[in-house]
């Protein structure tokens, strides 16, 4: 299948792109496209759907990257999406920047070939990239997600672009809570004691969070719990805990692929937060970013006011809807379709829809 330039090749199964899959999610800088992400996800998140992983080539026959999509059929609408989508931070085609105006050809002849009821739900995909606008479909959603970067900086030199109430908070918070307390910061970094690590991290979460968090429902933990052994085994994790007196009292969750840190989760036990101790280990864990030279500190969806304070840049993640024809145009058939999306995309794809 050839359109615009490039060529789809199907691919049946995730295990016979396993080889290419890591090597394109690193071109793309993505966590959240690896192969052992998407593998985990598929095996305890999916919902009920089919495989629809197609690997692009440019003119000249090179492999350009992956499409890592799935399709779910009700009546005459098929939808497709990105896999790995929900916990995901950022999705989107696996590719070099360069070559996304191929892989966006790519994700229209994709949804073109399905006819009037084929609808792509393109979920978080990076704004920086532009991708979004290349779809020419319609705006769902747009979501914060903030960013540090580091560019060869020196975290002292870094600190000092910052206000001195900034800076006395993030020196003295630490250095107040060593004083008084006995202060570790502990990696998670034994595969035979991984489990137990994780459910320190789920305990202190749900101490800080309560109800109010879905990150660790019981499917999601499973999955967690899962990808976590894998990035552990590739070295991606990054589960450190601040112990004062010996006892885990703030657990970090986040991810270090690509020369870039995500942040995902973080727990902490309230008896704590006199010291901040969210706040010292969420420090700790920018500095060591710092330290270790990567090129930026990325704090995953959310505009959260903590976030903010210490990001740099926000370039956000944008959710569209694509169709053969034009968004506004859709056959209304196609409505029924739309009303059994998500229900949190349900509203806002029917007002991006007009109806």
């Amino acid at each position: 299948m050839a359109h615009m330039g490039i060529e789809l090749e199907p691919l049946g199964t995730l295990a016979g792109a396993r080889s290419e899959w890591d090597a394109a999610a690193g071109r793309a800088g993505n966590p959240f496209a690896t192969f052992d992400w998407v593998d985990a996800w598929w095996t305890h998140l999916a919902p009920r759907g089919e495989l629809l992983v197609r690997r692009m080539r440019a003119p000249d026959g090179r492999v350009v990257g992956l499409l890592p999509l799935y399709a779910q059929r009700r009546g005459p609408v098929t939808l497709i999406r990105f896999l790995g989508h929900g916990p995901a931070a950022q999705l989107g085609p696996l590719c070099e920047p360069a070559d996304l105006p191929l892989a966006a050809a790519g994700l229209r002849r994709t949804v073109a070939e399905l006819g009037p009821g084929g609808l792509l739900l393109a979920e978080r995909l990076a704004s920086e990239s532009a991708l979004a606008p290349r779809l020419r479909g319609g705006a769902v959603r747009s979501e914060s997600s903030p960013l540090l970067p580091i560019e060869g900086r020196t975290y002292d030199a870094w600190l000092a672009s910052r206000s001195s109430n900034f800076r006395s908070q993030a020196r003295r918070m630490e250095r107040r809570l060593a004083r008084e307390h006995r202060l570790e910061f502990r990696f998670a970094d034994d595969p035979a004691t991984l489990s137990g690590h994780f459910d320190e991290l789920v305990r202190l979460h749900h101490l800080r969070w309560g109800d109010e968090s879905k990150a660790f429902t019981p499917a999601r933990e499973a999955f967690h719990r899962d990808f976590a052994a894998r990035a552990l085994a590739q070295g991606w994790l990054r589960l450190c805990f601040a112990v004062v007196d010996d006892q885990p009292a703030a657990a970090y969750y986040g991810l270090r692929h690509a020369g870039v840190e995500w942040y995902y989760q973080l727990g902490r036990d309230p008896r704590w937060d006199e010291y901040r101790v969210g706040f010292v280990l969420l420090m700790r864990m920018i500095r060591g970013a710092f330290e270790d030279g990567l090129s930026a500190f990325r704090f995953g969806v959310g505009d959260e006011p903590y976030k903010q304070r210490v990001a740099a840049a926000d370039p956000g993640v944008d959710t569209v809807l694509m169709s053969h024809a034009p968004v506004a145009r859709l056959a209304p058939h196609v409505a029924a379709g739309a009303r059994r999306l998500p229900p949190g995309f349900r509203r806002p794809v029917m007002r991006a829809l007009g109806w």
